[in-house]
């Protein structure tokens, strides 16, 4: 800003020293004009100064606001977002003491699939089947809470 000033007093001088030895005398109002014009761009110019500084502050503003983010969050928090496929053929409901239920059975999935393994053991159940015969099944809503979602049919 100040070697900005002393350019414009530095170019006011030239222009109002090379008036006094003209041949040619101005008048007030022509200086008068000179020094309005050259206050007139300086204030142009200090303006369009300040606009690319407040450019640059916020460019620098939004740099550190993302290179500060914090690491995503292990364990339950992240899996939440990760959404797996299971198949819809394998989706039945079954008829409890309390309503209907929802559940996978473990025979299908592990035709269809090959990560039955791989499924979270809390959602496992054992259910009674016909002539007191029981079956391995997956709760579909303990499924779903842990990430897991039913794929469309392949029908």
């Amino acid at each position: 800003m100040t070697r900005f000033i002393t350019s414009s007093i530095l170019a006011a001088s030239i222009v109002l020293g090379s008036l006094s030895t003209s041949p040619a005398q101005a008048s007030n109002k022509d200086v008068g004009r000179i020094l309005a014009g050259a206050l007139t761009l300086a204030i142009i110019a200090k303006v369009i100064a300040d606009n690319k500084r407040s450019r640059q502050t916020v460019a620098r503003a939004d740099v550190s606001r993302h290179q500060n983010r914090p690491a995503p969050l292990p364990g339950p928090a992240r899996m939440k977002r990760l959404r797996y496929s299971l198949p819809g053929e394998c989706l039945f409901n079954i008829r409890t003491r309390n309503g209907e239920r929802a559940v996978f059975g473990t025979l299908c999935l592990k035709e269809t699939t090959s990560f039955v393994n791989r499924l979270p053991s809390d959602c496992q159940d054992r259910i009674r089947v016909r002539y007191g015969r029981r079956a391995d099944v997956y709760d579909a809503k303990c499924l779903r809470e842990r990430g897991y979602q039913v794929a469309r049919y392949a029908r």
